[in-house]
């Protein structure tokens, strides 16, 4: 009799257990469904923000390796031999923190911003056509303004560039992190992230190994002497 009761008693806290489990499941389920839609809020908000600086940064663009206090205020339309105002909204040097931490000493890029796209376009057409622009015996660079995260992804694209410098093929990235390559026939060939780029240089008898994906969670744990169990 004694042994019937304990056993019914301890089928009871089964089945108590069981139930609590349920609860905890439900409950981990349910915060897991509220992390996903934090996570996609996040992405759509990052997205966002993202849109929203590269188009302050529409009007913009940047000068590289001009020595320091060595610009005036004709330095672009002298250096590009344009004639026409370019109605410079404000111009400064960037303030990136490795120079601050007295990391970096090369030159400070120039930020200038332009009251009309237009006027930024044309001005960046005449210095990509220059090509070669020196001041005080530096060679001077113009681009355009690209966000962070834009340098960023456009970085991948530095073994893509090397080749197709190599093959003298005209090409340039633009935003956000496309690349775009000018075909002789006028055409202009389109590529919207890395992978699709190094397939496309086929088309111009170029192979160039896969990009390298990006590590996922799992794998970095991993690597780093963590072990995935079960909680069953």
């Amino acid at each position: 009799m004694e042994i019937t009761t304990n056993f019914e008693t301890l089928s009871k806290e089964i089945c108590d257990i069981r139930d609590e489990m349920r609860m905890i499941t439900k409950r981990i389920d349910a915060v897991e469904q509220r992390l996903s839609e934090s996570e996609g809020n996040d992405r759509s908000i990052t997205h966002r923000c993202e849109q929203l600086e590269s188009s302050s940064r529409r009007n913009n663009i940047r000068i590289y390796s001009v020595p320091e206090k060595s610009e005036g205020n004709d330095m672009i339309r002298e250096k590009l031999g344009l004639s026409t105002d370019l109605h410079i909204q404000r111009a400064h040097r960037a303030f990136p923190a490795q120079r601050l931490r007295g990391l970096d000493q090369r030159p400070r890029s120039i930020v200038v911003c332009f009251q009309s796209y237009v006027t930024k376009q044309s001005v960046l057409k005449a210095a990509w056509t220059k090509k070669v622009i020196q001041l005080e015996d530096n060679r001077i660079y113009f681009d355009e303004d690209f966000t962070p995260a834009i340098y960023k992804e456009s970085g991948k694209y530095k073994d893509v560039h090397r080749v197709l410098r190599e093959r003298k093929i005209k090409h340039h990235i633009v935003s956000p992190a496309r690349l775009n390559i000018f075909c002789e026939d006028g055409k202009i060939k389109i590529y919207d992230n890395l992978s699709a780029a190094s397939n496309g240089l086929r088309e111009f008898g170029l192979e160039m190994d896969p990009p390298a994906e990006e590590p996922v969670l799992d794998s970095i744990l991993n690597a780093s002497g963590w072990q995935t169990r079960s909680c069953d």
